[in-house]
Formats: C-alpha cells, sequence, structure tokens
C-alpha cells in the first residue's frame, strides 16, 4: 500500500519527534547534572539565554517581522515554557530521574483526553492504545518500590499537565504560523524571564566561576536540546496530532535509558527493559493507525 503525500508529511514529522526524543534522551543526565552543578533556577536561565541569544542572531529578520498576534502566541509559549522548566528542575533537585520519568507517563495520556476536550475531536482508538502502552512503558520504567512522594513529585505532576497544555497549544497555533517563527520568538522571551527569575529567587550567579565542562553542557543544551528541538518539533507539528507527539515524545525516556546503560552510568535493569518495550509498542501501535489511515 503506497501512501499519500499527506502520510509521507506526517512520518516525516514522526521521524523528526523520534529525533526530538533521542536528543532529549541523551540530555537527561545533562540535565540532571547542571541542575545540581549550578542550581534549578540558574541551570534553565543560562540554557535558555544561550539558546535566546542564538535564535535572535540566527532569525532577527523573522523577529522584527512578526505582528502582534505572533508576539501573544510567543508570550503565551513562553510562560508554558517558565512553567514547565522551572517545575522540571526544581522537582530534579528534590526528586530523582527515575521518579520524574514514573510521572511523565502521565502526561503522555493526558494529551490524547485533553485534545478530545480542546478539539472536539475522538481521537482514533489505535491513539488511545499506543498512549496507553506509552503510560504504562514510563510508568514500568521509572516505578521503585516502596516508592514515596514528596514536594518533587508534585512538582512533576505539575510539569506533566504544563507540559500537555502547551503540546495542544503548539498543534492550534503552529497551523497558522511560520514554526521557526515560532521558535524565535518564544524562547528570547522564556530567557529573559528566568534570567530575572534566577537573580530574584536564588540571587546572583558568579559567572566566570563556572568551569568550561559545564559551560560546554550549558551550550549543548540550549543550542542542540533547545534551539534545534523545539524548531523540529514545532515542524513537526504542523503535519501530525499533539496525541502522536506525545506518545513519540515518550522514546525520550528509552533513549536515556540505553545510552545510560551503554555509557556505563547505570546498570542493566530487566524492569527498564520492559518498559522500554512497551513504550516503543505503544509508538508502533500508534504509527499503524497512521500508516493505514493515509
Amino acid at each position: 500500500m503506497s501512501l499519500t503525500e499527506d502520510g509521507k508529511r506526517v512520518l516525516l514529522a514522526d521521524a523528526m519527534l523520534v529525533m526530538v526524543a533521542f536528543i532529549w534522551g541523551a540530555g537527561i543526565s545533562i540535565s540532571a547534572d547542571l541542575v545540581r552543578t549550578l542550581s534549578p533556577l540558574w541551570s534553565c536561565a543560562l540554557r535558555f539565554s544561550v539558546s535566546g541569544v542564538a535564535v535572535s542572531l540566527l532569525c532577527a529578520s523573522k523577529i522584527r517581522r512578526a505582528t502582534m498576534y505572533e508576539w501573544r502566541c510567543g508570550m503565551a509559549l513562553a510562560f508554558f515554557i517558565v512553567s514547565q522548566f522551572s517545575c522540571m528542575s526544581f522537582a530534579l533537585f528534590y526528586s530523582t530521574a527515575s521518579k520524574q520519568a514514573f510521572f511523565i507517563g502521565s502526561s503522555v495520556l493526558m494529551v490524547p483526553f485533553l485534545a478530545w476536550a480542546v478539539n472536539r475531536t475522538r481521537p482514533h482508538p489505535a491513539v488511545f492504545a499506543g498512549a496507553a502502552l506509552g503510560t504504562a512503558g514510563l510508568m514500568t520504567m521509572g516505578f521503585t518500590p516502596g516508592m514515596r512522594f514528596n514536594l518533587g513529585d508534585l512538582l512533576n505532576f505539575a510539569m506533566c499537565l504544563i507540559w500537555a497544555a502547551q503540546v495542544i497549544a503548539v498543534e492550534r497555533i503552529v497551523k497558522k504560523m511560520d514554526p521557526t517563527s515560532l521558535v524565535a520568538l518564544q524562547l528570547p522571551l522564556a530567557g529573559a524571564v528566568l534570567l530575572a527569575f534566577a537573580f530574584m529567587f536564588e540571587g546572583p550567579m558568579d559567572i566566570l566561576s563556572i568551569q568550561g565542562a559545564t559551560w560546554g553542557e550549558i551550550f549543548f543544551m540550549g543550542l542542540v536540546s533547545t534551539i534545534l528541538c523545539f524548531i523540529l518539533q514545532t515542524k513537526a507539528q504542523k503535519n501530525t496530532t499533539a496525541s502522536h507527539v506525545a506518545i513519540i515524545l515518550a522514546l525520550e525516556s528509552v533513549f536515556g535509558y540505553i545510552i545510560s546503560v551503554l555509557s556505563g552510568q547505570d546498570p542493566f535493569i530487566a524492569q527498564g527493559a520492559i518498559g522500554g518495550v512497551m513504550i516503543t509498542l505503544g509508538v508502533v501501535v500508534s504509527e499503524t493507525e497512521t500508516i493505514k489511515n493515509r
């Protein structure tokens, strides 16, 4: 069965999302290291300041030509970014990466239901099946016996809810805007707000005391994990649904687990492998719906 042009665009969008999931998975340990080396807010502030300056230089003409509507959209998404990444960083500080993976599972299942409520269109049953498998897989990977919940876990849940709302907002906005322009507007705004928050709540940072290796991590997160991944995700959302985005990006935890095991940072655990297989099956199920209906 040959795919239509729409089907090919959707599969290309999904491939872009897989790349985003891989890069974010590779950056999980870097994010955790930055939070502990710097502080929760300063790690976010420096990451988004780097991305904001770089994207402003690369897309200066797009920013100058932006309409008031586009600026409003950029500000709305910047609000989501500030809220989400603040919650994520403090959650990593008070909790653990594995527990964060457990909670991220809830966002995968949140998105199809939120999208249904907002768009008034019921997703295909295969989307719910894929989301359910992905959620179960993430929770399997993140669950540890005797798990106790704390402030970090509450922040993890808030982060997941904000992320789910952001994915749906991008799906609606990007239909009316150029994806690169949307990213070019939101990142400098988010960087400025996070920088102000870092000064207000964590005090001044001695920039000169930051080691070269840490700057390398900041630039990787700012340029690759932020600018590149945000552009890829936003472009992909022009041709696929928010529910599909959530399912595929669940692979972030799978890639992060594989990389941590191969690099010797974490031991191989059967529970993690089983969870990874479940997430992958969830993606395959959702892709089957895409192929059959395109």
